[in-house]
């Protein structure tokens, strides 16, 4: 398969397909999610639906049987069945790690760290629990590595407006990363639990979907410890946590 160079994401698009985002625009790939087995027969025995193809791979390994299926959602439901079935299989957990592994694409193939267009965010508030009385968002900072520096105060505009000329920034901006410390736990859920109170917009991802923030929990390692964090996610975006690394850095 071509190797796309300039890479800056890619997304699972309708189950079945994988759009790449680069500098140029977007590269669309068919997408056939997979997963393998010792052998075709024991796959069928469980009954498996929205099988697409089966590939035998070389080598004496013993699974050496890769199966593939029509949509991502086949995939989980056939996933789900070898397990309780207790069929041995081996999976990779998400379309992006797929789809990278099998076509043998890099994210960022060919380009410098600088390249990468990084923005970072900081919010100030008037308390750590966006649905308090007192809650507000009062501030907000942002600085990108192409020179790009501004202050937002609550002084000049309503918290509506903040969030407001924040969504604009960011789909202006037009970033590769967005950065920011306690990003994850603090910034991002407190901005968008504001937002929602304000029935204020955030379509950031690079598709014109919403932020996604502060849903379900997710675990990191740092040394032998596996904290957690509420993940967030923002379509055809990075976020990085500088906190996360602060502690990996440390252990």
């Amino acid at each position: 398969m071509a190797q796309h160079p300039g890479v800056l994401a890619v997304e699972l698009v309708n189950g079945n397909q994988m759009i790449s985002y680069t500098r140029g625009g977007q590269i669309a790939e068919a997408f056939s999610p997979w997963l393998l087995v010792e052998s075709v027969e024991d796959a069928s025995l469980s009954g498996l639906e929205g099988v697409s193809g089966r590939v035998a791979l070389k080598g004496g390994g013993e699974l050496r049987h890769r199966i593939h299926f029509q949509t991502w959602n086949h995939f989980l439901s056939a996933r789900d069945r070898l397990a309780s079935d207790g069929v041995i299989h081996f999976s990779i957990r998400t379309p992006l790690r797929q789809h990278l592994m099998l076509t043998g694409q890099t994210l960022f193939k060919e380009m410098r760290f600088e390249d990468l267009h990084r923005l970072q965010l900081d919010i100030e508030t008037l308390s750590l629990d966006p649905q308090a009385d007192e809650a507000a968002i009062i501030l907000i900072s942002l600085s990108d590595t192409r020179g790009f520096e501004t202050v937002l105060s609550g002084l000049d505009h309503s918290e509506s407006e903040l969030l407001q000329r924040l969504s604009a920034l960011v789909v202006e901006l037009d970033p590769d990363v967005i950065e920011g410390h306690n990003i994850f736990e603090f910034d991002l859920p407190y901005i968008a639990a504001r937002a929602q109170l304000h029935r204020v917009q955030l379509p950031w991802g690079r598709d014109g979907s919403v932020l996604h923030a502060g849903h379900g929990r997710q675990g990191y390692k740092v040394g032998g410890q596996r904290p957690d964090f509420r993940p967030s996610y923002i379509h055809g975006r990075h976020i990085i946590d500088t906190y996360h690394q602060v502690q990996r850095y440390w252990r």
